[in-house]
């Protein structure tokens, strides 16, 4: 309390303080070698990072209802060295060594880093075959393994730590784990969805385990224990009676799998970062708590023990554990803004999206635009999903009263009517409510939703389209039984009606087809050669003249832009903006403009050490 900051006045002098010293006595600062100017900016700005981190580093976990109530000990933050976005670090097996993904010329490459020194060198250098994601180490700490992955995984490569060029060690397949006799265990997208196999490099041997990885995760939902003979992962059993996704241990030999952390409800979002400790006890995740982050840990054996280790008030990505006891995390900040965008004109409209409504959810993160201008945003508000309507200079407010949370996949359903998810799972329902004033008009009961991934609605109204489980479902907004359409991944209602136009995510790739709503012969929708879509696709995403907003995931860029497709013409228009953003959601609004969220990125190093004498297993 007696070193506690009273004011702004104070914050300020620390600042000052910290930028003539070569160190602070809570976070030490590593960079690469750049110029002064470039260092005095980024050390200020990293310093406000530091004291953001270092008050939610000793928030307690005593007022968290969980198994364990033991109050949180004190943890130090350092941040380390690398690029000016860092990602996905893994230590080497000496603890030495630093791995982590480099964003170079807006690609990421494979770099290492020496986290004493902060010196670090880039590895890789293709940019024809896609983004780096996961990286692991060789046994040995001789290699590392990593994946590179564009629309869908393109598959997983090797580069020795001491330098050489990338080598394929096989295709299609993502986020790589290594055994101790040298086999690998990698996430192949399979007609259940993404599911795990081991491989061994060395005779090309295969083989499927039954475990299915949670769909759509930004990072490894696997990681292997120390000694090989189990691994971890996010998913379900292939088979499983539920359709939601928990904690599992999976035997690699046997196949044979039991789930943990059985007392709490795994959250499930795109971002779930996981890593096991080193003495291959227990699993660390991070457990979100409204706008707070809870690092926590899950005993292998089964029990319902969780620990908090400690809390973070910035966003992590990824998760790795030194056998030291330190955890080192890429902590993430995505400054966003709402885009309306005219392609006749093209003139942009831009207006920030307030801090508060983000969410770490940015590859399911949608705007939907309602006819009046404002745009809705399914987002969190003190720990519990809503549904906020922003509006150019005002202030984001609920769209629905509602006591229930509410939450997306967000639909149009005719010109009056919004479609969006009400509950919490397992008891989620299909919600609808007007324009106008979000006043609620009815739900769907008896309607499986659980795990939902899309919504549409039809032109007049009458009609409500979903995806559960990469099938594509009808129901009438008056209630009725679900009739079964095709697979798909994600949905759009063509405006003639009659139609619509499915995104399916399959191994070779993301691909659209046209599909009547009546029955009958589906159509491919073909577009240029080399265009490679991403699994980001919308009930609106469909223009009133056919034409089709489309988000692109490119070999050679990690950021994702966005273009406009005419069938007409078939001709393929990139929407200005994203260099150096992620163009989120781009979809048509009544007025035919574009409306979408452009995401920038900054990401850093961390390592958190607990105190000395602190057992942080």
């Amino acid at each position: 309390a007696a070193r506690r900051l009273r004011d702004a006045a104070d914050i300020r002098i620390e600042i000052d303080e910290a930028m003539t010293s070569d160190a602070t006595s809570s976070v030490t600062i590593l960079t690469a070698s750049i110029s002064r100017r470039t260092t005095i900016v980024r050390r200020a700005a990293l310093v406000m990072l530091a004291i953001i981190v270092s008050a939610g580093l000793f928030i307690g976990g005593s007022r968290w209802a969980g198994p364990d109530q033991t109050p949180n000990p004190q943890w130090r933050g350092e941040l380390l060295g690398g690029s000016t976005v860092a990602m996905s670090p893994r230590i080497s097996p000496d603890g030495q060594t630093l791995a982590f993904a480099a964003m170079v010329q807006n690609q990421t490459q494979v770099a290492v880093m020496k986290p004493q020194s902060g010196n670090w060198t880039v590895l890789t250098s293709d940019r024809t075959r896609g983004a780096v994601s996961d990286i692991t180490w060789s046994r040995d700490g001789t290699k590392l393994f990593f994946d590179r992955i564009v629309d869908v995984p393109k598959g997983i490569f090797t580069v020795p730590v001491l330098g050489g060029e990338e080598r394929l060690v096989l295709e299609d397949a993502m986020a790589p784990e290594v055994l101790p006799d040298g086999s690998l265990l990698v996430t192949r997208i399979s007609a259940n969805g993404p599911q795990l196999v081991r491989f061994w490099p060395d005779t090309q041997k295969v083989t499927v385990l039954p475990a299915l990885i949670a769909r759509g995760l930004l990072t490894s939902g696997v990681h292997v224990f120390p000694d090989g003979r189990e691994a971890v992962f996010i998913g379900k059993p292939v088979g499983a009676e539920s359709s939601r996704d928990h904690l599992y241990v999976i035997d690699v030999s046997t196949g044979s799998t039991r789930r943990i952390a059985n007392g709490i409800s795994i959250p499930h979002n795109w971002n779930f970062p996981m890593a096991v400790t080193a003495d291959g006890n227990s699993v660390l995740f991070d457990f979100p708590a409204g706008n707070l982050h809870r690092i926590v840990t899950a005993r292998r054996n089964g029990s319902d023990e969780i620990r908090i280790l400690f809390t973070l008030t910035s966003t992590p990505a990824t998760l790795d554990a030194g056998s030291d006891g330190s955890v080192y995390v890429d902590l993430s900040d995505r400054p966003a803004e709402v885009v309306r965008y005219s392609s006749a004109s093209g003139d942009a409209e831009r207006f920030p999206l307030p801090n508060a409504l983000r969410t770490e959810d940015t590859v399911n993160f949608r705007i939907v635009p309602l006819p009046d201008r404002r745009v809705l945003v399914a987002t969190r508000v003190a720990g519990r999903g809503q549904i906020m309507a922003v509006e150019v200079g005002r202030d984001a407010v609920p769209f629905v009263a509602t006591d229930q949370e509410s939450g997306g996949p967000i639909a149009m359903v005719g010109r009056d009517h919004v479609a969006f998810m009400v509950g919490t799972i397992p008891n989620q329902a299909i919600a609808l409510a007007t324009t106008a004033d979000g006043r609620m008009t009815g739900q769907l009961k008896g309607v499986d939703v659980t795990n939902i991934e899309a919504l549409a609605g039809s032109i007049d109204g009458s009609t409500i389209f979903y995806v559960v489980g990469g099938v594509v479902w009808a129901v009438p907004t008056s209630g009725g039984e679900p009739r079964k359409i095709t697979a798909g991944s994600q949905i759009a209602v063509d405006p003639n009606g009659r139609d619509l136009i499915i995104l399916r995510t399959q191994t070779a790739g993301s691909r659209l087809v046209r599909v009547p709503v009546a029955g009958g012969a589906e159509q491919p929708v073909l577009l240029p050669q080399g265009t490679a879509l991403g699994p980001e696709f919308g009930s609106n995403s469909v223009g009133p003249d056919g034409r089709i907003a489309l988000r692109l995931t490119p070999k050679d860029n990690w950021f994702w832009p966005a273009a406009i497709f005419d069938p007409r013409s078939f001709r393929l228009t990139m929407i200005p903006g994203g260099d150096a953003a992620d163009l989120q959601s781009p979809g048509w609004d009544s007025e035919g403009r574009l409306v979408m969220s452009s995401w920038l990125m900054r990401s850093s190093l961390w390592r958190f050490s607990p105190i000395a004498g602190l057992d942080a297993k």
